[in-house]
């Protein structure tokens, strides 16, 4: 929000530098010429634009807090549902467990070769999404449980994204960040890409064995 706030005072500030601008080529005592109308109307034109895509660029790429599961989820599967490969990292994929809705889309993503989960240990959903086509990778190894958790959507194009989601108090925030546009994504889909190398390596040893 504060990057929006910011951004909207350059703009104004921006604009009332070109009003004075403007407000220089003609005397005071004489009304404006049609010239300089046209280009107040451009610059206020321009302005107004200018705020519009700011704010829809924050909705669209700013964090969103939630309080409630059902938004939470809602919001989950609308991410989930954009074309292309999807690989979630959780902890369990409770939140997946408790929803028939994401699991048929999930199941749909595997059956097209689009889904990688990685998680500590299996679970019974995902031992029938990897029969369904889905790519599972596990460290039980590590006995470790993470603390992140992250859904990477049209991955391994320019156009992936991932959605990083955290405790903050009694609510539930969703960060969202681009291919590119911040380290978040960087880190999360190197960790994705690591867990899948290593656990295309166990395979292939188990099976020298």
């Amino acid at each position: 929000m504060a990057k929006l706030v910011l951004q909207i005072f350059f703009l104004v500030g921006t604009y009332a530098s070109l009003l004075s601008l403007i407000l220089t080529l003609r005397p005071a005592e004489h009304a404006p010429s049609t010239i300089q109308t046209i280009l107040f109307l451009l610059a206020s034109a321009i302005f107004l634009s200018a705020v519009v895509y700011e704010i829809q660029d924050f909705v669209r790429h700013g964090p969103r807090l939630f309080t409630e599961q059902r938004k939470i989820n809602a919001f989950m599967f609308k991410w989930i549902s954009r074309a292309g490969r999807v690989a979630i990292f959780s902890r369990d994929l409770s939140w997946v467990q408790a929803h028939p809705r994401i699991q048929q889309l999930l199941s749909e993503k595997a059956r097209r070769d689009e889904l990688c989960i990685c998680l500590p240990r299996r679970i019974p959903l995902t031992d029938d999404l990897e029969r369904e086509g889905a790519q599972i990778c596990t460290y039980p190894e590590l006995d470790y449980t993470p603390e992140s958790r992250f859904t990477i959507v049209n991955r391994g194009r320019t156009g992936a994204r991932v959605a990083v989601g955290r405790a903050v108090g009694d609510k539930h925030r969703i960060d969202k960040f681009s291919h590119g546009e911040h380290p978040a994504f960087s880190v999360t889909n190197d960790l994705i890409e690591i867990l899948t190398r290593l656990n295309r390596l166990r395979s292939s040893q188990v099976t020298l064995l």
